[in-house]
């Protein structure tokens, strides 16, 4: 029987799925209220192609660097840390609806993201 992360990672992604990352952010970093959502993004992907969550993950954060937002170290660091704490538990709501997140100490401030994953 495989165990939550297999389950969790394989899991196919419905039309209009919504992937939040609302908080990564460095263990030691508390932030104030007003800088919370200061880097927070919002994107939709018109892309058939993402059908798992760590598919999903992987093109938010893929846009989290094109924007110039995460060096290429920085997306698998957090990429792991978010495959990490999906271990611990589903991150999943239900209804195409996650709220992944995690800690990752390479980062200097938090930076949350939503996308809505469209069928073309």
């Amino acid at each position: 029987m495989p165990g939550p992360r297999e389950r969790n990672q394989n899991r196919a992604v419905p039309a209009g799925w919504r992937c939040t990352v609302p908080l990564l952010r460095s263990p030691g970093l508390v932030p104030k209220m007003s800088d919370t959502f200061r880097d927070f993004h919002r994107f939709t992907v018109p892309d058939q192609s993402v059908r798992t969550g760590t598919e999903a993950i992987s093109a938010v954060l893929d846009l989290l660097a094109e924007s110039e937002r995460l060096t290429a170290e920085q997306r698998q660091g957090i990429l792991k840390a978010l495959q990490d704490r999906e271990t611990l538990g589903s991150t999943g709501i239900g209804r195409g609806l996650a709220v992944p997140h995690a800690k990752y100490s390479g980062l200097a401030q938090l930076i949350g993201a939503v996308a809505n994953f469209q069928p073309m």
